[in-house]
């Protein structure tokens, strides 16, 4: 049985040998599909760039810079009704880290089958799914770690595979303030398992290993970022992509990814920002698929103290220790026993005469 042509370019861009790909290749590429509309826009670069949970999908260790509670949405549309959706949420602990969970569903619809000679033979059933569960936390000044695992289930017409994955991330940002405080490093490793079996044939995972960076100005408003990856049955990848937001309300973003099959090409998107709440846009490169839209919301709450810790935290990454100061006293006057901001106010104080001593 197949499926119709055109969906089934798309299953074999995704699926890998058991749709039809090349022998030695991986099974299960929706894995590298990426994250939020956010980073699509940015040329999928999530490894250093972000600070939200969108970027968890490319590094872990992301979750570790989350202040407050987080919900994100995310969906992209392809021809033919295929469509993948993805659920995450987040929860800051006090002391313990960033803990959170996803959902990933990849839908192909209703896709028509056909016999050897073209004749109709009813519906094809296929279906991706991973459930993941993910952790971050900072392990010292401006060094971040994260993990997840994921359960990853393939269903292709009447046979289901399933198997496990783990990925495995760190972020950097320099901790002594000035300039140099103003970039962030990542790594990563992603979809590490053994692979998935269906029937009596075991097919690899589409692992692979990579790293980046990114800028922020000053005042934040805006992000360069570059990074690399190197997938076990590829060449090497790349991407470049930028964000610049105008007045904290409107984030203008912008792309370009290279050396994959999937994605090569420019990228550009827009994010709202009201309150809690923002909704992200990205206009995605898919190869000889064309574009495709992929739309995100995320709203972040957890009440006033979190808000302000936030504010203390952006205060540090621009080097503004005085106000950092401000802002943790503020959380400690709403949660007198909050433990990162009692760590914080003595790390910024300590900056604060270090930088003083400088001047």
């Amino acid at each position: 049985m197949r499926a119709a042509p055109a969906t089934a370019i798309l299953l074999a861009l995704l699926r890998g040998p058991a749709a039809g790909g090349e022998p030695g290749g991986s099974a299960l590429d929706f894995l590298r599909l990426g994250g939020g509309a956010r980073q699509a826009a940015m040329g999928e670069t999530g490894l250093a760039a972000c600070d939200d949970l969108g970027s968890s999908f490319y590094n872990p260790a992301a979750l570790a810079g989350l202040g407050r509670q987080e919900v994100n949405l995310s969906h992209t549309q392809w021809l033919e009704g295929i469509s993948y959706q993805q659920t995450a949420y987040a929860h800051p602990t006090l002391n313990r880290g960033t803990i959170a969970g996803a959902v990933h569903y990849l839908s192909w619809g209703d896709i028509a089958g056909y016999d050897a000679q073209g004749g109709r033979t009813g519906n094809i059933k296929v279906n991706d799914l991973a459930l993941q569960a993910g952790w971050g936390r900072e392990l010292r000044p401006g060094f971040y770690s994260g993990a997840s695992l994921k359960y990853i289930q393939e269903t292709l017409d009447t046979v289901t595979g399933r198997t496990a994955a783990a990925d495995l991330g760190f972020n950097y940002r320099p901790s002594f303030g000035g300039w140099a405080s103003r970039f962030k490093y990542g790594a990563a490793v992603r979809n590490l398992g053994p692979g998935i079996k269906f029937i009596d044939k075991r097919e690899n995972l589409p692992w692979d290993a990579g790293g980046g960076m990114a800028y922020r100005s000053r005042d934040e408003s805006l992000t360069i970022a570059a990074e690399f990856s190197k997938p076990a049955d590829n060449s090497l990848h790349g991407g470049v992509g930028g964000e610049f937001w105008v007045m904290d309300l409107l984030a203008l973003r912008m792309g370009y990814k290279m050396g994959g099959d999937l994605s090569n090409g420019f990228n550009a998107g827009f994010g709202i920002r009201y309150g809690k709440a923002q909704i992200d846009y990205a206009l995605a490169h898919f190869g000889a698929l064309g574009y495709t839209h992929r739309v995100g919301m995320s709203l972040r709450f957890g009440g006033v103290a979190e808000a302000w810790y936030e504010r203390g935290m952006s205060s540090m990454r621009r080097g503004d220790y005085e106000q950092a100061l401000l802002h943790f006293d503020k959380v400690l006057m709403l949660k007198p026993d909050h433990p990162r901001a009692l760590k914080k106010l003595k790390e910024s104080h300590e900056r604060l005469v270090e930088k003083e001593k400088e001047e």
